[in-house]
């Protein structure tokens, strides 16, 4: 799975932007059923005014139904989630959101374009379902490179079963292995049960 965000504003904006990622899975050995959920939360910290509009600005008001540019600050990108899972549904701050996926080296991409306005963040929760009927649990986690690295939390529960770690920086308790880590590189989890 990885989490990217693409500068849709045309400026330098994105090097004030800080973005965090919680990851949490159920998978069902027994019978492969597996429900996660992605939470990704994005944080402008750009000021509003004081800098140059080629860092802060928005040259995109033909991308806007209204025509009309967003005001200096404002960071608008594209936020896209790749996941071998299919998406059910989507909420951006609690409020339903439609998905546009495209399938991707046999993964979904799926994407949503969020401004955020100086000093504020938004929510994203993408709910995933699927099936692995292998013996083991992998989670490859892409990491994009950031000013600031991705703030990753990772929950692999398996219900009715022992989790054991195999592989990745979380550590397993009862039917569960669970971790907070920057995410700085690709990072390999692998959780099987016992």
């Amino acid at each position: 799975m990885a989490v990217t965000t693409t500068n849709a504003a045309m400026s330098k904006i994105d090097v004030f932007l800080r973005r965090s990622l919680d990851y949490s899975v159920s998978w069902d050995p027994s019978t492969g059923a597996v429900s996660a959920t992605a939470t990704i939360t994005i944080t402008n910290d750009a000021p509003a005014t004081g800098l140059p509009p080629y860092l802060i600005g928005n040259n995109i008001g033909e991308n806007r139904p209204d025509g009309e540019d967003l005001p200096d600050g404002w960071n608008n990108t594209i936020v896209t989630l790749y996941t071998p899972w299919l998406p059910e549904g989507a909420t951006l701050d609690g409020q339903e959101v439609g998905l546009e996926r495209l399938e991707e080296l046999g993964r979904q991409a799926i994407s949503f374009v969020v401004a955020t306005a100086p000093g504020a963040s938004h929510t994203l929760v993408v709910e995933l379902t699927g099936e692995l009927l292998e013996g083991s649990y992998v989670l490859d986690m892409a990491a994009q490179p950031l000013v600031e690295p991705e703030a990753a939390t990772v929950r692999v529960s398996l219900p009715g079963a022992v989790a054991e770690l195999r592989r990745g920086p979380l550590e397993a308790s009862d039917d569960e292995a669970s971790g907070a880590f920057p995410l700085v590189r690709t990072t390999r989890i692998e959780v099987a049960a016992r």
